[in-house]
């Protein structure tokens, strides 16, 4: 959970990453819609490096994550549309799809 509460310190610190009502200028980090932060897959590439696939693994494992089938391979992020573009993001339990 102190990895998780390290993802979103670093979003509050770059709240300009986080595309909500406004497209930002930069990267994207993740999606705010519906009142949930979705993390995009490139973010948590980028923010937890080599142990990506072991912790995202993790998270399937414990429940925080869901797992899904795309092209008969499972995976744990899914495409959303939000303010007219898809994107892919990482889907988690807490949003019923």
């Amino acid at each position: 959970m102190q990895l998780l509460e390290a993802i979103l310190s670093d979003l509050d610190s770059d709240r300009g990453a986080v595309y909500g009502e406004y497209l930002p200028h930069g990267e994207i980090k993740a999606i705010y819609k519906n009142s949930t932060i979705h993390l995009l897959p490139s973010y948590l590439k980028d923010f937890l490096k080599t142990e990506q696939n072991t912790i995202r693994n993790e998270w399937l494992r414990r429940g925080i994550g869901i797992r899904r089938i795309n092209d008969d391979k499972e995976v744990d992020y899914q495409q959303i549309k939000h303010k007219g573009k898809k994107i892919q993001r990482c889907s988690d339990s807490t949003e019923n799809c």
